[in-house]
């Protein structure tokens, strides 16, 4: 196998799939349940699929799960995280501890797994654009600017909040151990989804047709990504 996808039945991770499906690469991807049809189906009809995809069990919160996952690709797309646009119950149960845990459980089993070469982690323009005082005309951000996690939390901005954390310890570890770790910064992703349902972005946008959500400046086409 050449390349792993986790959350593969994501909106960026299809998306992700498809692109390489494309160009010929054999691709494993990752879902909760690879027996659940009506979720995973979709990707079983990309064209490539039934000759060089494999789908197979990965969650975010046990241990150990993803090893298998990434055992002999030489790249890992890590895309697999909760995104909510309102979301219910405790932010450290619902968005936090996903999104780092997660991380680092992906991250772990590339470092365990001798043929994993690169890790590209699909983060977020979240992650770098919150903080006190910040404006239109500040400078460009780059790759020294974090998003503030105290303004997150006063502002209860999850999202965001996880994503700076699952990124800053992502590299940390990372550098820890020699990982090649690449993050990317998407802001509001739109464009074609084959999912079977639309997922958050996609939701937002469909929102904005009945004049009930007020849309960021900051958007991203998912072919971009």
């Amino acid at each position: 196998m050449d390349v792993c996808v986790t959350g593969g039945t994501g909106y960026i991770a299809s998306s992700i799939i498809r692109k390489l499906l494309e160009k010929g690469f054999r691709v494993r991807t990752t879902v909760r349940n690879p027996d659940d049809k009506a979720k995973t189906g979709f990707l079983w009809e990309l064209p490539g699929a039934m000759e060089r995809l494999e789908v197979v069990r990965g969650d975010l919160m046990e241990d150990g799960s993803f090893d298998m996952a990434v055992e002999g690709v030489h790249t890992v797309f890590h895309a697999a995280c909760p995104v909510f646009i309102n979301p219910e119950g405790d932010p450290q149960v619902t968005m936090l501890d996903p999104a780092l845990k997660g991380s680092m459980n992906v991250l772990k089993a590339c470092a365990k797994a001798a043929s994993v070469k690169r890790v590209v982690m699909t983060s977020s323009s979240s992650a770098i654009r919150y903080d006190y005082n910040r404006q239109a005309t500040d400078p460009p951000l780059n790759e020294s600017v974090w998003s503030n996690p105290e303004y997150c939390r006063e502002y209860k901005l999850w999202y965001p909040l996880a994503k700076t954390l699952a990124e800053r310890e992502a590299f940390a570890f990372a550098a820890s151990v020699g990982l090649d770790l690449v993050a990317v910064h998407p802001s509001f992703v739109v464009g074609p989804f084959i999912t079977p349902v639309p997922q958050s972005s996609i939701k937002i946008l469909l929102s904005l047709l009945k004049g009930i959500h007020i849309l960021s400046t900051c958007h991203q086409s998912v072919k971009a990504v």
